[in-house]
């Protein structure tokens, strides 16, 4: 049986497979889903540390729990925690060998790494 391919919902509404998508696409939607994660992280901290602590002794509990797990979280743990295409856009951008290594450091990637094999798709 073969996988499936899916698909990328694009700005425009449209969708492409992501398997027919550029390899500059490819890796700008990795880096956007990377930074919406960040945006992500520091919304949730941010709420979670400037409420009032609620008055319920369970309640004060649950949210001490919340407040411990998201402490050391990274937008990794972001994708990790809400459904997102993130682990098949990088499959697929590890087959192609592009050079993921930007989502891993803060240096913007270089433009060279985009220079690899395109898109190759079963039919």
């Amino acid at each position: 049986m073969r996988k499936q391919t899916k698909k990328w919902k694009t700005k425009d509404g449209s969708k492409i497979r992501i398997c027919d998508m550029t390899n500059s696409h490819l890796i700008n939607v990795l880096k956007h889903l990377k930074r919406k994660a960040e945006q992500t992280r520091s919304i949730i901290d941010n709420l979670l540390w400037s409420q009032p602590a609620p008055r319920g002794a369970m309640a004060r509990i649950a949210v001490e729990d919340e407040q411990e797990a998201w402490a050391d979280a990274t937008w990794e743990d972001v994708l990790e925690r809400t459904p997102s295409l993130f682990e098949e856009l990088h499959e697929e951008a590890f087959r192609r060998g592009l050079d993921t290594k930007f989502l891993y450091e803060e240096a913007p990637p270089k433009k060279d790494r985009f220079k690899r094999a395109g898109p190759k798709c079963s039919k």
